[in-house]
């Protein structure tokens, strides 16, 4: 998996991780955020 996958599904399972969150916004520039 790429970083951005690995943040999606991190933040899939953990919602309330605002931190993680902007890491996951980050690694996924470009790309669309659920």
């Amino acid at each position: 998996l790429v970083p951005g996958e690995i943040a999606r599904r991190f933040l899939f399972i953990n919602n309330n991780a605002p931190v993680f969150l902007g890491e996951g916004a980050r690694w996924q520039e470009g790309s669309p955020h659920e």
